[in-house]
């Protein structure tokens, strides 16, 4: 039996900013150089997904707990890098088998945030554009629309 999980995003009315501006980007920033440990969610180490999952909890954003799982959400899905938002999850196949196993968080300016096994092993910003990335990049999903200034209910079901 699937569940239905409705999540309730409130921001004050006539605020500016959006929601990736006011709470994930900052949430997932002040997380850097967190060391990389594989199946953790935090609040001291994370694997890439356990630290999507943290950010978007900490901003009362529930969402599914592994890479795999977060890419199947419901959710505007973008494929053109171009078009990210701050705040969208990228998905990435960094072991060229065809399949998302990497999560992360759009900064802006071709820029992602994400806990990275790799050279820096820990809670690392990365270019999207260039570097070990550049061709690992699958799509994003955007999981609440912008700009939000009002409440907003959204709903989280994997996609069939």
């Amino acid at each position: 039996m699937k569940s239905l999980l409705f999540i309730s995003i409130l921001l004050f009315q006539g605020h500016s900013s959006n929601l990736a501006q006011v709470g994930i980007v900052p949430v997932a920033k002040s997380k850097l150089g967190v060391p990389y440990e594989y199946g953790k969610t935090g609040e001291n180490s994370f694997d890439c997904s356990g630290f999507v999952y943290y950010v978007f909890k900490k901003n009362g954003i529930l969402i599914p707990r592994t890479s795999k799982a977060q890419s199947k959400m419901q959710g505007q899905k973008i494929f053109n890098k171009y078009f990210l938002n701050p705040g969208d999850i990228l998905f990435f196949d960094t072991a060229d088998r065809g399949c998302v196993n990497h999560s992360g968080i759009y900064l802006g300016n071709m820029k992602f945030i994400h806990a990275s096994s790799g050279k820096a092993h820990s809670v690392t910003i990365s270019q999207l554009d260039r570097g070990f990335y550049k061709n690992r990049f699958l799509w994003a999903i955007r999981v609440f629309k912008e700009p939000l200034n009002q409440s907003k209910f959204l709903s989280f079901l994997p996609n069939p």
